[in-house]
């Protein structure tokens, strides 16, 4: 009977198989890793979504700083500043030896000169620091808007030094704000309340030169001296909107701003293109039909407007957003009204 038994369980026995211990293993993980492909297309992405990119590109450029002095270029500074100081302390030994005459009237024009180099040099540091601050002010603004902490604020707002022409906005600010509100929501109101009345008068001042660089390239016929005109004409906008934010230019604070205005207009001013082209063809096509001095001129305005509106987002303390910030749209049609107006004026 066992022998029995055992024949049974032998006849109902599978044959063997063989399995692959590495296969076994590797084959579940890689099919788990590979994913199906998908495909992307540019109808899915919103306009908000599509200028968000090119938003974060902008944000990308803004932080990069520009490079510091080398050590060569430290030294070599150095180097000139002892070489001129050596020189005077000869010049005036050398006097002092021939006449203590001649010694006192080199060291009082030394001394004149000095004194007036250094009061320049020393308001020009000024002016630069103040341009700086606002820079300071527009990072620490930006930290504000994002936290739900209370305190900071108030001190912030008190370092916005602004002219006297907008102390009817600040007292509306400090009636309207409330000790119930966070520093996020006071910015919000201080934009709102103060920094909107800032940028109301600094659009007219930008829209004044605007219509002018518009009209005097229209009726110039000189290219050349377009050009020094419309210069001209931006060296005083950009005055006026500094002075308009409470800042005072200089030498070098003026080069700084017209350098920081260029480098956002090239590097940073991808979304706004690319929002403001259809308008840009829109209007190159109705002054084409009007008049080619009339387009030129249309362009010098536009130019000058986005000097302007860079100008404007340099010089103010707190970020523009998306539903405050200038855009070339409106000075296309103020712009395009004011050239209408002036061809008919032309052919009455």
């Amino acid at each position: 009977m066992i022998k029995k038994n055992d024949k049974a369980e032998k006849a109902q026995l599978k044959p063997a198989q063989e399995f692959n211990e590495l296969e076994a293993l590797l084959e579940p993980e890689e099919e788990s890793l590979i994913k199906p492909p998908k495909k992307f297309e540019t109808t899915d992405l919103s306009d908000s979504e599509f200028e968000s990119l090119f938003n974060d590109v902008e944000q990308d450029s803004k932080l990069k700083k520009a490079r510091p002095w080398s050590k060569l270029a430290r030294w070599a500074v150095v180097s000139v500043f002892v070489l001129v100081m050596v020189e005077l302390g000869l010049t005036l030994s050398a006097a002092w030896q021939q006449s203590p005459f001649l010694f006192g009237l080199y060291s009082a024009t030394i001394g004149l000169v000095g004194a007036w180099a250094g009061r320049g040099l020393f308001r020009e540091y000024k002016k630069l620091k103040k341009l700086k601050d606002i820079e300071n002010q527009r990072e620490t603004a930006d930290r504000v808007e994002k936290s739900v902490q209370t305190g900071e604020v108030s001190k912030f707002i008190a370092s916005i030094k602004l002219p006297d022409a907008f102390d009817y906005s600040v007292s509306t600010y400090h009636k309207l704000s409330h000790s119930h509100l966070n520093d996020s929501e006071l910015l919000k109101l201080y934009d709102e309340t103060v920094m909107s009345a800032v940028d109301v008068k600094a659009k007219k001042i930008v829209h004044k030169y605007a219509a002018e660089s518009a009209l005097l390239l229209a009726v110039s016929p000189f290219a050349i001296l377009d050009m020094f005109l419309v210069l001209l004409r931006n060296q005083k906008m950009l005055n006026e909107l500094a002075q308009c934010y409470g800042i005072e230019l200089g030498y070098m604070s003026r080069i700084k701003l017209i350098r920081g205005i260029f480098t956002n207009i090239l590097f940073a001013g991808a979304s706004e293109l690319l929002t403001d082209l259809g308008s840009q063809l829109l209007s190159l096509e109705i002054t084409g039909k009007l008049s080619a001095k009339l387009g030129q001129g249309l362009a010098g305005g536009l130019l000058t407007a986005r000097l302007g509106y860079q100008a404007m987002e340099l010089c103010r303390p707190i970020q523009f957003h998306k539903d405050n910030k200038p855009r070339l749209s409106k000075a296309h049609k103020s712009l395009l009204v004011e050239l209408k107006n002036f061809a008919k004026s032309v052919k009455n």
